[in-house]
C-alpha cells in the first residue's frame, strides 16, 4: 500500500467541494505496479460471481484501508458499512442514468431527508483522461431527484485514481 498517496489524497480532499459537487477523484492512490495486479486479478477472476470482498483475488482492493480512510474524511465518522456491493467491469457497457439510493422515484421518500451518505468507489485501472468507457456522472445530482438535471461530467481518470461519488 502506497501510505504516502492516500494519506496526502486524503490531506488533500475538499469535503465541502464533495458534498457541493457529489463527487471527488483522488490522483494517484494506487502504483502501477498495484494497479498491473489489479488488472491481473481481474482477468483471472472473469466469471466469478459475488462481491469483491468474497474474491481472494480482489478483496485487497476493498480491505486496504484507501476506501474507508476517504469514506472517513467524507462522512466524518469512524462509523463505518460495507453492504457488500462491489464487482469489478471488463469492458462493461453503458447503464443509463439511474440513482444508486433505494428511493429513486418518490421524491418524498426518506432517501431524500437528509444528505445520502451511500458512498460509490471506483479504481480505475486504464487511462480515461483521453479514452472513452470510463464513468459519467450528473455533477450535484445526488441532490437532485431526478435524472435529467445536473451538468454531465465525464470522469477522466487515469490508472492509480480513486473516484469516489454519492
Amino acid at each position: 500500500m502506497s501510505a504516502p498517496a492516500i494519506e496526502r489524497a486524503v490531506d488533500a480532499l475538499d469535503v465541502e467541494k464533495f458534498w457541493e459537487r457529489g463527487y471527488a477523484i483522488l490522483p494517484g492512490v494506487y502504483t502501477p505496479e498495484e494497479i498491473e495486479a489489479f488488472r491481473q486479478a481481474a482477468y483471472a477472476s472473469r466469471g466469478y460471481g459475488g462481491d469483491l470482498l468474497a474474491n481472494p483475488k480482489l478483496r485487497s482492493v476493498i480491505t486496504d484501508g484507501r476506501m474507508a480512510a476517504v469514506a472517513r474524511k467524507l462522512l466524518g465518522t469512524d462509523e463505518l458499512f460495507y453492504s457488500g456491493d462491489s464487482s469489478f467491469t471488463i469492458n462493461g457497457t453503458q447503464k443509463g442514468w439511474h440513482k444508486d439510493n433505494a428511493d429513486r422515484v418518490d421524491p418524498d421518500a426518506p432517501d431524500w431527508a437528509d444528505r445520502y451518505t451511500q458512498l460509490r468507489f471506483g479504481v480505475y485501472c486504464q487511462d480515461h483522461s483521453e479514452h472513452t468507457g470510463g464513468l459519467n456522472l450528473r455533477v450535484g445530482s445526488h441532490d437532485l431527484r431526478n435524472t435529467t438535471e445536473g451538468e454531465n461530467l465525464y470522469v477522466k481518470t487515469k490508472p492509480g485514481d480513486l473516484a469516489v461519488w454519492s
